[in-house]
């Protein structure tokens, strides 16, 4: 929510005070009462301004504050906030080819209020798979205006076999689908998806501006 701050000057008095300083200056100041008033004038006319200026600096400082205007997401200490369906979700950000094959790999839990945002450098069909993953998850895949394109509820599976081949295992596990071109997927805690009732065509107010420039 932007935050704001009004304040309001007074014109009429600063002109009233502008004109008695030139009329002072005008006659002279020519004695010692004139020069009291003259510099009591300057004094008050110091002071307002002081305070206008005051105010500006607030006003632009909580505006500079306010990082969140609607629900777009936005980062905080590396970790994008995202709001989905009211709720607000920490997610790590995978946004390189190393950090989208890891994922949430060897994770035995995702905390609630959790997950992870994947970015792809270019919108296309997307495919996940559970190896590796311990615990069940939760996947929204999104397209490049965040418009939801699939959801799956992801179960994790048995661990590969000592006997068991890399290509067995990878067989085992299954794939999910974008559906459809997608940029962004969204993995989250099991559950997350009724709970929040989350339906292809939805959509997830993401800056997607300032996250594709970070997709490599």
């Amino acid at each position: 929510m932007v935050s704001s701050v009004s304040f309001s000057i007074d014109t009429d008095t600063i002109r009233a005070k502008s004109v008695m300083v030139q009329k002072t200056l005008v006659c002279g100041v020519c004695g010692s009462q004139h020069l009291r008033n003259f510099l009591h004038t300057l004094s008050d006319m110091r002071r307002d301004l002081c305070c206008v200026i005051l105010c500006v600096a607030i006003a632009t400082t909580l505006a500079g504050c306010s990082r969140n205007p609607g629900n777009t997401s936005y980062s905080v200490n590396g970790r994008e906030q995202v709001t989905i369906k009211g709720k607000t979700f920490s997610l790590e950000m995978a946004s390189d080819s190393d950090s989208r094959d890891e994922g949430l790999m060897g994770r035995t839990e995702i905390p609630a209020g959790m997950g992870m945002l994947f970015v792809f450098p270019e919108s296309g069909m997307q495919y996940f798979w559970m190896g590796h993953c311990l615990t069940d998850m939760d996947i929204i895949f999104l397209d490049a205006r965040g418009h939801v394109t699939a959801t799956h509820a992801m179960k994790a599976q048995s661990p590969q076999r000592s006997d068991e081949s890399d290509d067995a295992y990878r067989r085992r596990m299954g794939t999910y689908s974008s559906g459809l071109p997608a940029m962004f997927a969204i993995e989250l805690p099991p559950g997350s998806l009724e709970e929040l009732k989350v339906r292809v065509d939805d959509r997830i107010d993401l800056d997607t501006t300032r996250l594709k420039a970070m997709a490599r």
